[in-house]
């Protein structure tokens, strides 16, 4: 019986969400990685050293005397290491471009005039995310030492081309996927972690419908709003019920059901199911039914069906829903409003 506190449970029970998005570790500091364009720049405290001598070398603040010389770009190689002047082959991948400074700063004491060393990546092709899907710019793109989140990377990507609402996140990280829908991910900052190097962020329409059918002026399928919506709402979208056909003393509501609501509704649902199709009755000519339609929030995937004749019609909808239900339900169960139909 779909009772005032019934309906009251039903409105206020939130079901475990899918497995939680994964947790933010905060902004990732940037390493060296093959591939990356390095340059990099040696000070040396006075002329004649081992740089100071090239067409390249800047003088610095005449006050001190130092000297600088920035060399060529070089790109860090597949086995992760670089050839550096005076000081060899060094591993550099793996490091940040401050550890690196520390590497050439020790490799230069004692060949160099109190060397101090500058270390930038200048072309990033290592720490990098991929955004796909439905953005308007998909590809590989490279994170800052500032650290961006998920909302960031999906901006960088020129952001989506679908409503937030209508839009799912596959986030995948490490071999483990989570999926998210974007709204959702807009609404709890929480969930709007920074990504890490190798992050694969993909964006795909997945709309939220509910279904009108029966004898309603325009049955059909229907874009569910971000605000709410009930099922009174819901039917006067539709240009509400067929006067001269529709039995409004019987208006259904279709909807699976986390197995803790249907077992309140219903003590003899199963216990051994996740979900549960659940079959809502209500009688739209009494003042229990119009109330509870307009309290009742439609969700997404939901069905609403306005009968016709009453035996015949209802007789082919229960058809329908022992057909479409899941093999471990075998029969859809029906809460009825206080009213006999």
């Amino acid at each position: 019986m779909l009772e005032p506190e019934i309906l009251r449970f039903v409105q206020g029970y939130y079901p475990p969400g899918p497995p939680a998005f994964f947790a933010d570790l905060g902004a990732q500091e940037i390493t060296i990685g093959p591939g990356d364009v390095l340059s990099i720049s040696v000070v040396e405290a006075s002329a004649g050293g081992l740089f100071t001598s090239a067409p390249i070398t800047t003088t610095l603040p005449t006050e001190t005397g130092a000297r600088l010389v920035t060399l060529p770009p070089m790109t860090v190689e597949r086995t992760g290491t670089i050839e550096f002047p005076y000081v060899g082959r060094l591993k550099v991948a793996g490091h940040t471009p401050q550890a690196v400074q520390a590497m050439l700063v020790a490799g230069l004491t004692g060949k160099a005039i109190q060397p101090q060393v500058i270390v930038n990546i200048v072309q990033n092709y290592f720490s990098r995310v991929t955004v796909t899907g439905s953005v308007k710019l998909p590809g590989v793109y490279p994170l800052s030492a500032a650290g961006e989140t998920v909302l960031q990377a999906i901006a960088s990507a020129g952001g989506t081309l679908l409503q937030p609402s209508d839009t799912v996140l596959q986030f995948r990280r490490a071999g483990q996927e989570r999926q998210i829908r974007l709204q959702d991910l807009i609404d709890d900052p929480a969930k709007n972690i920074h990504v890490r190097v190798g992050d694969y962020m993909n964006l795909y329409p997945k709309p939220r419908t509910y279904t009108i059918l029966g004898a309603a002026w325009r049955d059909n399928q229907y874009p569910l709003p971000l605000m709410p919506l009930t099922l009174s709402e819901a039917l006067a979208d539709a240009g509400g019920m067929l006067d001269q056909t529709a039995d409004s003393r019987g208006v259904f509501l279709f909807r699976y059901e986390p197995r803790e609501v249907a077992r309140r509704v219903a003590p003899a649902a199963p216990a051994n199911v996740a979900y549960v199709p659940i079959v809502y009755q209500l009688n739209m000519k009494s003042a229990s039914g119009m109330f509870i339609a307009h309290e009742l929030r439609v969700r997404d995937k939901d069905l609403i069906y306005v009968p016709g004749a009453r035996s015949v019609q209802w007789q082919k909808f229960l058809d329908i829903v022992r057909l479409t239900t899941t093999p471990p339900t075998q029969a859809a169960i029906v809460a009825r409003t206080g009213s006999n139909f």
